[in-house]
């Protein structure tokens, strides 16, 4: 296969990046296809509950913490639209059918959302991609700016100058997605996977409350079904709460998400080629800063180490195995 930078993108795929907000998105796992013409009219398509749908599979509270113990859940607000701002850095590794290369540093990466509460009764989030920006700045390497931007694809794509509707439960539970698209992205498709890519995007960021009240040094666990990309994996989260002042709450996180194997569909493959996600997993351990009158948190620092392998293969032949591995360091602050 070509090993230019922009076919590599077909198999680097760098889950570290897009990690709070995209964290595992396959670059180039899609075909293109043509758009059709922008009109100006917009509306509102509610497809409902995404597949697969976000679902805790087991919780529970290991320990209730000091007392006082307070029953924690978020509040709707008045308030108007915060922008939070996602900082990403990140060191990749392949490894080509055996072959090592030596590490890539990649630029800085800036992504983030506009998100606010939605007006009347529904308790809702609307949440709306901000433009992704590559601060070249931070590197000079040519590689290492067109794999950036490969692995910007899907953002940019799904996410960015996109807004859906979120319904959440009080406890930080991500519900139904309903997109706001022009007419020309009116295609059942793309609109559910528009959808899957928000809940993807936010999944790790939202902090899940316990159902019982708590206190400091109270410290809770869950292990959910979640969308990543086009695919499905399992996380299991581990929440410490290491402080409290009113609103505002202080919290050790542990993220670890593992998926299955499964095919993937990658743009590009030979004729008769099938592509086959073998591993992947990801672990995050990082603090956040949670208020409960806003849903993402205020600010967060993640490190993340990610490694994936992917196989593609033409029958019982093997054309190609390949390891990704990356190393992160993601911040998030509100604005």
């Amino acid at each position: 296969m070509d090993e230019k930078p922009r076919n590599r993108g077909v198999l680097i795929t760098l889950v570290g990046i897009c990690l709070i907000f995209e964290s595992l998105s396959l670059s180039g796992c899609q075909r293109k296809k043509k758009r059709p013409t922008e009109t100006k009219r917009t509306i509102v398509i509610k497809t409902g509950q995404p597949k697969p749908p976000i679902r805790i599979l087991r919780e529970e509270v290991i320990s209730h913490g000091d007392i006082p113990q307070i029953l924690l859940r978020y509040k709707k607000t008045s308030q108007s639209s915060k922008r939070i701002v996602q900082r990403a850095s990140a060191t990749l590794t392949d490894t080509v059918d055996g072959v090592r290369t030596q590490p890539t540093i990649l630029p800085t990466i800036l992504t983030g959302f506009d998100v606010e509460w939605k007006s009347g009764k529904d308790f809702m989030i609307v949440v709306a991609g901000t433009p992704a920006q590559i601060l070249t700045e931070t590197t000079t390497n040519a590689k290492a700016i067109a794999i950036a931007e490969l692995n910007l694809r899907r953002y940019r794509g799904h996410l960015a100058n996109r807004q859906v509707e979120i319904e959440i439960s009080p406890r930080g539970e991500l519900g139904f997605a309903h997109a706001v698209h022009a007419v020309h992205a009116i295609n059942d498709r793309r609109v559910a996977d528009n959808e899957r890519e928000f809940l993807s995007a936010l999944v790790d960021a939202v902090v899940v409350l316990p159902k019982t009240p708590v206190g400091v040094g109270a410290r809770w666990k869950l292990i959910r079904a979640i969308p990543k990309g086009l695919n499905t994996a399992k996380q299991t989260v581990n929440y410490e709460l290491t402080r409290m002042d009113g609103n505002r709450l202080w919290l050790k996180v542990t993220l670890e998400t593992i998926g299955e194997r499964q095919p993937i569909d990658i743009a590009e493959l030979p004729i008769g080629a099938t592509a086959e996600l073998f591993a992947m997993k990801a672990l995050s351990r990082g603090t956040v800063i949670v208020e409960l009158d806003q849903l993402l948190p205020i600010q967060a620092s993640y490190q993340r180490n990610d490694a994936i392998h992917i196989r593609v293969s033409q029958g019982e032949l093997i054309l190609r195995d390949h390891f990704s591995e990356s190393q992160s360091n993601i911040e998030l602050s509100a604005k």
